[in-house]
């Protein structure tokens, strides 16, 4: 009898110091932990426990990498070269594709766009000297950004916080497949009250607990913030064994940090448990109401004529977002604004053509909408 053949296991790998050492890498790889190594450039922690060397030469080959590779080897040549103190016009340019950058990240514009806008300038403004010497492509403004106007940024509010206590606040965000954690500050200052500031962003591709705290340490370290001045934590859920809080009290060695809880999600969850004590179902009823008219041109005419009867202005019919309480109050409010034209429209309708659940709250629960 064969003898069936044992499976092999696979053999982990652990991360190894001489890696450091290796020209093509030293310049931005660091050891994260015994199995993950961190790229300085991109922020980003990555495992090596299955691809051994080669996982560090997939993430060097990726593009993000190598563009944000490309800005830092510009930042770095454009600091060697001098420029003339009484040269006013240089200055100017320089002044001019710092403020277009500030503009663009202010309201969120994409590099892309930004590319684009610096092409059209020279054609809307021919006359100005200034505008045809600004050449800001996309490596160009992701450098200036990343290089320039981040630091400063990070820089500012560092020296706003100063030996301040803070609050540090974070949460996942999917962009695609890629998981990204921004990372902020909250903290009080006596002349402008309580502030916010965003102090770097980084990606977790295995969102553990663990894992999500190493990343806030080192996102304290890089942001030279005084890590023993932190009072608070705020995130979504906290759990009650392993939870990116405890962790961070462990590692930081606070032990009287405090969670801060999602006041959005304190609100959700109880509107959710309150609702349970009415009568009816406001959810349904919104919904219902919602459905009505959302797909029919013919019957938003009559709830508009019903309007001008009751001389009421029309307003839109909301609905309720899934799994957000928050926007319940909206929609109910947007119904008690339009309610005796909604209900003369749906009595005039009759009880046939109306669904059963609209009826039956407007034959006994007519009070809660006076």
């Amino acid at each position: 009898m064969v003898e069936p053949e044992k499976k092999k296991r696979r053999r982990l790998c652990s991360f190894k110091d001489e890696w450091l050492q290796l020209a093509e890498y030293r310049n931005w790889l660091t050891k994260a932990s015994e199995d993950s190594g961190y790229c300085s450039i991109c922020r980003v922690q990555f495992t090596v426990k299955f691809d051994s060397v080669k996982a560090i030469k997939h993430h060097a080959e990726t593009k993000g990498h190598r563009i944000k590779v490309q800005g830092q080897v510009w930042s770095s040549t454009s600091n060697k070269v001098s420029i003339k103190t009484d040269n006013a016009e240089e200055q100017h340019i320089c002044t001019a594709e710092l403020l277009l950058m500030y503009h663009g990240v202010k309201h969120h514009h994409s590099c892309r766009s930004q590319d684009c806008g610096n092409k059209l300038y020279p054609s809307i403004f021919p006359d100005s000297k200034i505008v045809s010497r600004i050449h800001c492509g996309m490596t160009k403004a992701a450098a200036l950004i990343e290089n320039v106007l981040a630091p400063h940024s990070l820089k500012l509010a560092v020296q706003d916080i100063g030996s301040t206590p803070f609050a540090i606040v974070t949460d996942a965000a999917n962009t695609g497949n890629t998981i990204l954690f921004p990372v902020a500050v909250c903290y009080f200052n006596k002349d402008k009250g309580i502030c916010m500031s965003v102090v770097d962003f980084f990606e977790d591709g295995e969102e553990t607990s663990e894992a999500i705290a190493k990343n806030l340490r080192s996102c304290l370290q890089n942001s030279s913030l005084i890590r023993n001045k932190i009072v608070a934590y705020g995130a979504v859920n906290f759990g009650e064994n392993k939870s990116v809080f405890l962790h961070l009290k462990q590692m930081l060695d606070l032990l009287n940090l405090v969670p801060g809880y999602c006041s959005a999600h304190i609100v959700h969850n109880t509107a959710k448990h309150g609702l349970e004590m009415l009568s009816y179902d406001v959810e349904y009823f919104v919904i219902k109401v919602f459905s009505e008219f959302s797909s029919s041109a013919k019957n938003i005419s009559e709830l508009e004529e019903f309007c001008d009867f009751v001389e009421t202005e029309y307003s839109e019919i909301l609905h309720q977002l899934p799994k957000r309480f928050l926007t319940l109050f909206t929609a109910v409010d947007r119904l008690l604004k339009n309610w005796p034209a909604l209900k003369s429209y749906f009595v005039n309708k009759g009880k046939e053509d109306v669904s059963c659940t609209i009826w039956a709250f407007l034959a006994e629960q007519e009070d809660s909408f006076q």
